[in-house]
C-alpha cells in the first residue's frame, strides 16, 4: 500500500469517527405532539422551570411541563440518540430510594 493511500484511509477513518460530533443540517424534527391527559387526568401546559433550561441546552428534542391540578409532569420528546437521558430509576436510586421492577404502562 502506498503512503498516499494509507493517508487517505486514515483521513477517511478520522472523518467517519468525527461525523457524529458535527451538528446535523438535515430535516428538522417534527413539532412535538403532547397528550391532553396523563393517567386519566386532563393536563395543562405550565411555564418551564429554571432547571428545564439546563437540560434543554444540549438535549436533542423538546421538553414540556404540564400540571393536572395535583402534580407537575415533565414530558420529553427525544428526536435523536443521546447519552443525556437515563432512566429515572438511576436518579431515584442515587437519592437513596429502593427501586423494584414493575410492568411498563
Amino acid at each position: 500500500m502506498t503512503r498516499c493511500s494509507t493517508l487517505a484511509i486514515a483521513l477517511a477513518a478520522i472523518a467517519a469517527a468525527a461525523a457524529p460530533l458535527w451538528p446535523h443540517a438535515g430535516t428538522p424534527a417534527p413539532p412535538a405532539v403532547w397528550p391532553k391527559s396523563f393517567e386519566g387526568r386532563a393536563i395543562t401546559p405550565l411555564a418551564a422551570a429554571p432547571e428545564d433550561a439546563l437540560l434543554a441546552a444540549h438535549f436533542p428534542g423538546t421538553i414540556a411541563r404540564f400540571g393536572d391540578g395535583r402534580r407537575q409532569i415533565v414530558l420529553l420528546q427525544v428526536t435523536a440518540a443521546t447519552r443525556l437521558l437515563h432512566p429515572a430509576r438511576d436518579c431515584f436510586h442515587a437519592l437513596g430510594y429502593a427501586i423494584s421492577p414493575a410492568p411498563m404502562r
